[in-house]
């Protein structure tokens, strides 16, 4: 399932690594904010065929919450990684995750 937008850029990850092994990364959004849960529920057909749906807190939260709600409707195992952190609360969406993967700083 892919998509195009007309109006915004893919998004883009720079990631700088210090001598000590710390690291720093500037994130900018792009496309992906675009994606609604319309998009998902248009994907409902692919979703309910996989093993397992990966999603991560780049794109909006209604859209995430759609698509592992939509997960769990179908019996999919659904794994969030929690990066980037962020200071939105998504109260709604943890009771929908099996797998929720953390780094140091999330």
């Amino acid at each position: 399932f892919v998509t195009f937008s007309k109006t915004s850029h893919t998004s883009t990850a720079s990631i700088a690594v210090s001598n000590d092994g710390q690291n720093t990364i500037i994130y900018v959004p792009g496309a992906i904010m675009e994606l609604r849960p319309s998009d998902i529920n248009d994907a409902e057909n692919l979703i309910s065929n996989a093993k397992v749906l990966l999603c991560t807190y780049e794109c909006p939260l209604d859209t995430l919450v759609t698509a592992f709600e939509l997960a769990g409707k179908h019996g999919v195992k659904t794994v969030l990684n929690a990066a980037p952190t962020t200071d939105a609360t998504y109260e709604k969406l943890y009771p929908l995750v099996d797998i929720i993967c953390l780094n140091e700083i999330e």
